[in-house]
């Protein structure tokens, strides 16, 4: 598969035809990027969707730019034709269009003229104006994918000017990282765990290279002790609740309330081997730099496991 940018695009075809079709006139179903419209008007122009849920939207340097809708059309006949993980999704902030990626024939470009599954010559059409939608072909050149990334340093300079609507979820004000009201990486003896959580049901040991290991096991969930540190967790049940507010079962938008840094991942990760699912990476200064707390979530935003993964501590 091969990746090319628009700008990239105008240096190797042809050149284009004039027309008025610049970035911010970019329609998909006379819905216009860069303009605001209310869910109604969304559904009604791009049909119902498969899965709807709340995220965020990031600047590079970590800053929120607020809720975010995400709107997710699937369709298990696109399989066949598109190959497996062909859905289309579309980004609004505030109801504004800010991004999309179309993997399918469903949604054309341009009103019409630019397709997925057609030639990627089919560009001559556009105006010779570079956008920031990337095409993605394959070996025969047609189009296999188109990709608008919102544009976080304008969103956020848009936010910062009062023009984008404020978010009403407040930070979470906790002073320290904490699983159920018991602080993560402080220093504790098993005992005091198995005061503060209960008797487990098992306790595994995993000392390697010189380091006391423990893994308490208490039903689905697993917490883990090093050298007389409570050094991480994963939580495949709702018993226990991160941060005193969110637990498996959970809304992944409930993660704003975290504040801190949010960056969601639709590619699945590896772990020691193991390819996991989509999945939430957060993390907060406040609470050290070594650690991530991962979200798993399934394709309707719902949270299926939480673990906390730690770095050199």
């Amino acid at each position: 598969m091969r990746t090319l940018s628009l700008l990239a695009l105008l240096l190797i075809i042809t050149p284009l035809r004039a027309a008025e079709n610049s970035m911010e006139e970019v329609v998909i179903n006379l819905l216009k990027v860069g303009n605001k419209y209310t869910k109604e008007t969304i559904i009604k122009q791009l049909g119902a969707c498969d899965v709807e849920w709340n995220t965020t939207l990031e600047t590079e340097d970590g800053i929120s730019v607020g809720a975010s809708d995400v709107y997710i059309y699937k369709n298990p006949e696109w399989q066949n034709r598109f190959g497996t993980g062909s859905t289309d999704s579309f980004t609004f902030l505030g109801g504004i269009l800010v991004g999309f990626e179309i993997k399918t024939d469903r949604f054309p470009l341009y009103n019409g003229m630019i397709r997925v599954g057609e030639s990627i010559e089919s560009l001559k059409l556009l105006s010779s104006k570079p956008s920031q939608i990337e095409f993605t072909t394959d070996d025969k050149g047609r189009i296999t994918s188109a990709v608008l990334n919102p544009d976080c340093k304008a969103l956020l300079a848009k936010k910062r000017a009062g023009s984008l609507p404020k978010t009403a979820v407040i930070p979470h004000q906790s002073k320290a990282l904490e699983l159920n009201g018991f602080t993560l990486f402080s220093k504790c003896t098993i005992e005091q765990l198995k005061s503060h959580f209960g008797q487990p049901d098992s306790i595994e040991n995993l000392d390697s290279d010189g380091y006391k290991i423990l893994l308490l096991h208490y039903g689905q969930d697993e917490i883990e002790w090093m050298d007389g540190v409570f050094l991480g967790f994963k939580l495949s049940s709702d018993k226990l609740a991160f941060m005193q507010s969110i637990k498996v079962g959970d809304s992944v938008s409930k993660i704003i309330s975290l504040g801190g840094e949010i960056k969601y991942k639709k590619s699945a990760r590896v772990h020691e081997g193991e390819a996991l699912g989509a999945y939430i990476a957060w993390s907060d200064s406040r609470f050290g730099k070594d650690y991530n707390v991962y979200f798993y979530h399934n394709d309707n935003g719902i949270i299926e496991s939480i673990w906390l993964d730690y770095y050199n501590l």
